[in-house]
């Protein structure tokens, strides 16, 4: 909104106009879209009201139904034309709800009379209902010079139902709730085409990439439960309509961070009972789930009050402020993202409602180096009044984007604070703001204010329900943190004038029974308190943090050196919370320098002592399995270590070595020369790319050879270019096998406009570096790559028993949304986080193991099930069906996904097993059948095939043969399967090793996953 609409809208009528007391109407709403009721109340108040100088429309920002306020305020200036001069029509400023606006502009203008006008349907409760709660404010600030007028219409002016229509594409019913102008058709087709354009091209509808990211978000909160958004219907009905108003993102992400603090209560529920429904009571969406092993799977979501269902629901109640808070929030971490280092200050009119009435809020960021902030992030400071609140953040700009995760909770936290002081100033609840100077207050005396009392008491109350802790607990560990600034008895005294007012204050609040007596060793009920001072002195350390020299005293107690390491840990973990806390708070020069000295020397410890724990971590070895089954294999995670050099069999230094460039310009010349192209097509580049162009290269490493080409040479579409290259590039590499000192050669090609994300890039052609690639040594968390990782490896099971119950389409169906899920994931990795996010590393751990080639198989076997049509064939029968009692008794069991299943079960378990055989199955071999000691399988090395003799055989026995041959494929891939010229095994002993090992270990293998099938 530019100042010269701000203007028009808070001066519209000069003071120099007339000496008389201007009259000014205003009529606000969201009006998506503007109906013939709208229309009908602006006539009736210009009939009603001739004195006024000036009505003005206000139109409210928002989308509904993929209307904006940009196609409200053009069909508003379309029925402007019938309207006089007297009517403006305006976009409510700076985004404000249109009361808000009526509310501000009256404020500021008490000069002025304003006419409120508030359309009312004749016989509609629940709209005179509407206007008494919009209005209530009128009752409590000082709005006199306020005026509502009721406009009761008969005209149709359901938005909602004008909005159904549109997306349903009915213009006969939508014309109706328009008023009989001649430009109806101008408005039909200019709505249909931007609901098109914006369902398909814009984020007004929750795309499906929105939709994933709440499904991580709500993986992550809510584990071990892994919530599942995944189905149709719950995305179709997510943008419906009938949601009245849309459910927007935020909406759903408020949805599972409240679901998340009732997680224990959601996992009974999912214990109890099959089905479940999830419902916010405080924007009335509802989500009915179904328990289906760990996975809770959202089958809807409706935004609805009386939500009507046989099934248990699970309330979520709203939490005080805790919308207000949200979004609050979420508006400075986004004004601090926008102006990260630089300092800066605004304040934010009306930028929330509370008690029906506006507050203000400003805003202080300021950068600050680490000299003065030490090493804490950033400290947050707060103040508030009737009027609204401030939030100062000084903040040291090297330490974001990483202390995010750190800022928004304390960030929140002082917001829930401060509006608690803003409810104080304007609601009559027994407190009073004395105007004593807190900066000047003994720390007991400021946490005993009568104002801070209940603003500390709802912060513990909300902190207690989000850690599934008792409130006592949730006290115990805030004085914790300033036990270096609180007597012991002043500590207790706190204690327990918070508890008084919880318990009077709070019906709900969860306390803990009495304290055990000193020396039990044992901890409060419910606490979440770590270490206690007053426990069994044998187990306790005490602990001073004045100073660095006081730390030092405590790290050097013989009771602290004779703790375990982990107990050491939370020694020295505590020490590190309450020294950060008492520099963060302290205001005096001389005590901040003091602890910034002890918070430099204990955050070394810290992290010294993580070191340790990482160490002992990797030295824990499982020797008691014969057979370590990793979801996620160990050798896939140390692939991302970064090496201290580039590969030497490829590189000399930095420079790559001549025989390996000779190499690489041949293989390009031989693709570039089977790739056909028109003559005179330029070859711009050769580029080396990849983990083989930096530090990080592993034994999973490949040579990424990308040929730069001008694809406008080749085409005017870019992407028939890029489909003809791909293809090209795919029969190229499918047909060659070769590979540089074990690593295998990959070849591309790639538009000259394509940007890079790689940090190092070679051009071979050229002979240099385009990017010359960093040894920086970047932390990598394996632990969440891993978790990250192995939520996708569980999809495996899921699918196999989705296969084998011949549900091939829905098995593509899930395989396609999974693959968008790990595309959006790495895409956002890579944008936030670069090539080491862990959302990329995860990306790496899939495409590595065989997880992505599981999926590809899964899918090809599904999509050739669904289209081939199968019919037992006889021979000699003249291709008829086997007649009854021709003796010819073929397979009648599908073994496909048991093939499949074991396949990838023995692969998992040590087998090089790729690429997967061949497999043939012979069902018509009635000489062998008949035979004792006939054929049951073999293995034929040459074209990697494994063949099956299935006729009169048990499935169960045909499989234990399959098991059996893969050990020979993998024989053969390792070059261990010796060509042996005769089938005895009394006459060749290399023969009877290689059918020893596949009779043992095939076998085994085989009752292993038939174990694992048998009690899943």
């Amino acid at each position: 909104m530019n100042n010269l609409v701000k203007a028009l809208i808070e001066g519209i009528i000069s003071e120099e106009e007339s000496s008389k007391k201007k009259i000014v109407g205003m009529f606000g709403g969201g009006f998506k879209p503007p109906t013939s009721g709208h229309l009908e109340v602006v006539k009736r108040a210009l009939q009603e009201n001739p004195e006024m100088d000036a009505l003005i429309i206000l139109v409210g920002s928002g989308t509904r139904n993929s209307i904006s306020q940009e196609e409200s305020l053009a069909i508003w200036n379309i029925y402007k034309k019938s309207l006089p001069n007297k009517v403006r029509v305006m976009a409510s400023p700076d985004n404000k709800p249109p009361i808000g606006a009526i509310y501000s502009y009256a404020k500021k203008n008490p000069n002025k009379e304003v006419y409120w006008f508030i359309g009312a349907r004749e016989g509609n409760e629940g709209d005179f209902q509407d206007i008494a709660a919009r209005t209530k404010s009128l009752r409590k600030g000082d709005y006199s010079n306020i005026k509502v007028k009721e406009i009761v219409t008969g005209g149709s002016v359901s938005g909602t139902k004008a909005r159904q229509a549109l997306l349903a594409k009915d213009k006969e019913t939508f014309i109706q709730f328009l008023p009989n102008i001649p430009e109806i058709d101008e408005i039909w087709d200019m709505l249909t085409d931007v609901v098109k354009e914006r369902i398909n091209f814009t984020p007004d509808f929750i795309t499906q990439g929105d939709v994933d990211f709440v499904d991580d978000m709500a993986d992550r909160k809510l584990s071990p439960i892994d919530i599942d958004l995944s189905g149709n219907h719950f995305f179709d009905r997510l943008n419906d309509p009938r949601n009245y108003p849309d459910i927007s993102i935020e909406e759903l992400e408020d949805f599972f961070d409240k679901l998340s603090d009732e997680k224990e209560d959601f996992i009974e529920f999912l214990k109890k009972y099959k089905d479940v429904v999830v419902k916010d009571t405080e924007t009335n969406i509802n989500i009915p789930f179904m328990k289906r092993a760990n996975k809770a799977i959202a089958k809807t979501i409706m935004r609805k009050k009386n939500f009507m269902t046989s099934n248990k629901v699970l309330p979520l109640e709203e939490g005080r402020y805790d919308a207000e808070v949200t979004m609050v929030s979420r508006m400075i971490i986004n004004y601090f993202k926008e102006t990260l280092g630089e300092k800066v200050s605004n304040k934010f009119e009306d930028v929330g409602v509370l008690g029906d009435d506006t507050y203000d809020l400003e805003v202080y960021l300021t950068p600050t180096d680490f000299d003065t902030l030490g090493p804490i992030p950033f400290v947050v400071n707060a103040a508030g009044d009737e009027n609204g609140i401030a939030i100062q953040i000084n903040y040291n700009p090297e330490s974001f984007p990483k202390a995010y995760n750190e800022l928004i909770p304390e960030l929140k936290d002082a917001i829930r604070h401060e509006l608690e002081h803003t409810a104080q100033g304007r609601f009559d609840k027994g407190v009073s703001f004395d105007g004593i100077d807190q900066d000047d207050l003994p720390l007991f005396d400021y946490l005993t204010l009568n104002y801070e009392i209940p603003a500390f008491v709802q912060g513990l109350y909300k902190k207690a329900k989000t850690k599934k802790i008792t409130f006592t607990a949730a006290v115990d560990e805030f004085l914790d943190e300033r036990v270096e600034e609180l007597m012991p008895e002043e500590a207790a005294k706190v204690k327990q004038i918070y508890i008084d007012y919880a318990k009077k204050n709070l019906p709900a609040v969860q306390l803990d029974e009495a304290d055990p007596k000193k020396g039990t060793g044992k901890k409060p009920k419910g606490s979440g308190r770590r270490l206690y001072t007053d426990e069994d002195p044998k187990d306790t350390v005490g602990i001073k943090f004045s100073s660095r020299q006081d730390i030092v005293n405590t790290l050097g107690k013989t009771s602290f050196k004779n703790k375990s390491h982990a107990r050491q840990s939370q020694v020295i973990n505590l020490i590190h919370q309450r020294v950060r806390a008492a520099y963060g708070r302290s205001k005096k020069p001389e005590v901040k320098k003091r602890l910034k000295t002890a918070l430099d020397y204990i955050t070394k410890r810290k992290e010294a002592s993580k070191a340790k724990t990482q160490r002992l971590k990797k030295q824990k070895k499982k020797t008691n399995e014969a057979i370590i089954l990793e979801v996620v294999p160990k050798d896939i995670l140390d692939s991302f270590d970064i090496q201290d050099n580039l590969v030497k069999d490829v590189w000399d230094g930095l420079n790559l070595k001549p025989e390996i460039k000779e190499k690489l310009l041949l293989i390009a010349q031989d693709f570039f020369d089977s790739l056909e192209l028109p003559e005179g097509t330029v070859l711009k580049d050769i580029k080396l790319t990849g983990s083989l162009a930096n530090f990080n290269w592993s034994k999973f490493s490949d040579v990424d050879l990308h040929l730069v080409i001008d694809f406008t040479q080749i085409s005017d579409s870019e992407k028939f270019a890029k489909d003809y290259f791909d293809a090209k590039k795919n029969l190229w590499n499918n047909a060659h096998d070769i590979n540089i000192f074990g690593y295998p050669v990959e070849v591309y090609v790639e538009d000259i406009d394509e940007s890079h994300t790689a940090s190092g890039l070679y051009s071979v052609l050229n002979d240099k570096w385009i990017t010359i690639p960093q040894n920086d040594k970047i932390v990598i968390d394996k632990d969440d790559i891993k978790s990250k990782a192995e939520g996708y490896f569980s999809y495996i099971p899921q699918l196999e028993k989705m296969f084998k119950d011949k549900e091939y389409e829905q098995v593509v169906t899930t395989i396609d949304q999974i693959k968008e899920k790990i595309r959006n994931m790495r895409s956002s990795g890579l944008e936030n986080g670069g090539l080491y996010s862990v959302e990329n590393l995860a990306f790496k751990v899939l495409r590595r193991s065989n997880f992505v080639e599981e999926l590809n198989t899964l899918k090809t076997n599904s999509y050739d099930a669904m289209m081939s049509l199968n019919e037992n064939v006889a021979p000699n029968h003249n291709q008829k069906s086997a007649p009854y009692g021709s003796g010819y008794k073929p397979l009648k069991e599908d073994l496909t996904p048991q093939i499949i299943s074991l396949t990838q079960y023995m692969a998992r378990n040590g087998l090089n097993l790729k690429p997967y055989p061949k497999i043939k199955f012979i069902d018509n071999d009635r000489e062998n059948a008949s035979n004792i000691l006939g054929r049951t399988a073999y293995y034929d090395p040459n074209q990697q095939l494994v063949a099956l003799y299935t006729m009169d055989r048990h499935p169960k026995d045909i499989l234990r043969s399959y098991a059996h041959e893969l050990i020979h494929h993998h024989q053969n891939l390792n070059n261990t399967l010796d060509h042996s010229q005769t089938s005895n095994t009394n006459e060749d002993d290399a023969l009877d090793r290689i059918e020893r090992e596949a009779y043992e270990n095939g076998n085994i293998l085989f009752r292993n996953w038939e174990d694992s099938i048998k009690n899943q």
